[in-house]
């Protein structure tokens, strides 16, 4: 989830938006993924096994239900502009973002975009025995970075 911490500013700015249309993301607080790799070092039943746990959070959402979270916490209408690949360059190297980092960003959102990271599992709820954090709580926990100065 801290991928959204990038939004921050913009969302403060009024300026939010990207390339991710309605695409479905799943996210994972990293504090969960923390949870789990301290469960996976400290577990003695498979000493000296090589695991791979495949984590998400406990439900997609798109950008724009991201805005509509943050509209609700912060009591003001948050947007998400949709905008081209194109349009989104032009805006993050206008920023003064490398050409490099805007196609990373850029590769981000097309993953977005396209649902590509949408897939849910039960893996973090089975090994710890409780659901992963919320976007919604995410947001509302580091809700002082999206506030307008």
């Amino acid at each position: 989830m801290d991928i959204l911490a990038r939004a921050a500013g913009p969302v403060a700015a009024g300026t939010w938006g990207g390339a991710a249309s309605e695409g479905r993301v799943n996210l994972i607080d990293t504090r969960d993924i923390a949870d789990v790799a301290r469960i996976a070092l400290l577990d003695a039943r498979h000493p000296g096994s090589q695991r791979a746990y495949h984590l998400t959070g406990g439900a997609t959402i798109s950008m724009p239900e991201v805005a509509d979270e943050l509209s609700h916490i912060l009591g003001h209408s948050v947007t998400y502009q949709h905008r081209t690949p194109d349009e989104q360059r032009a805006v993050l190297t206008e920023a003064g973002i490398s050409e490099l980092v805007a196609d990373v960003l850029l590769g981000i959102d097309r993953l977005f975009g396209d649902s590509v990271l949408a897939e849910t599992t039960a893996t973090f709820e089975d090994l710890t025995g409780k659901a992963p954090r919320s976007v919604g709580a995410w947001l509302s926990e580091n809700i002082a970075a999206f506030r307008r100065a």
